[in-house]
């Protein structure tokens, strides 16, 4: 199990920066492996493991709580990705701060696919791999930018908590 944290925390918060870069430029596909770079590479496993025990925490309790709180930590990835010097509880916490008032979309969005992932199953995945996938981390990746456009118009968070270089993507 720990191998698996190791491995995919840092790829998945790879292919969702990629995806979030590429809705405004064209990105290089090893781009995706920026996460892993040896000066953030503990400080992002670090900050997914810990989400996930937030998150499994919340769970104890009952399974809602844990869902809930599963829909308010979801863009630390993205905010980690985005700016690799924030400090963990930092990114989880701006994820909750963005998050709020926001996740019922995100739930039916992710309700949205609940079809395409049932038909991509009957396809031995083949559909998800060519068209799905793709098609869902495009739209988590433009549901961050509009959360995160949100939350900054609404001064619940300030645009230079994100990489500077990254300003450019925030959607005015």
């Amino acid at each position: 199990y720990a191998a698996i944290i190791v491995a995919l925390n840092p790829l998945v918060m790879g292919l969702m920066d990629w995806y979030r870069k590429s809705i405004y430029e064209k990105v290089s596909l090893s781009e995706i492996f920026s996460p892993y770079k040896k000066e953030h590479v503990m400080s992002n496993i670090g900050t997914m493991v810990l989400m996930q025990l937030y998150t499994f925490l919340w769970s104890l309790l009952f399974v809602v709580p844990g869902i809930i709180k599963s829909y308010s930590y979801c863009q630390t990835a993205f905010i980690k990705a985005e700016n690799p010097h924030i400090p963990a509880n930092r990114a989880i916490e701006l994820s909750k701060i963005m998050m709020e008032g926001h996740k019922a979309d995100l739930f039916y969005l992710h309700l949205s696919f609940f079809g395409w992932m049932l038909l991509s199953g009957f396809t031995y995945n083949i559909l998800g791999i060519a068209y799905v996938y793709p098609y869902y981390f495009s739209a988590l990746s433009f549901a961050y930018v509009e959360v995160k456009a949100d939350a900054i118009a609404k001064g619940l968070i300030s645009a230079s908590e994100f990489n500077p270089v990254q300003e450019k993507y925030i959607v005015e």
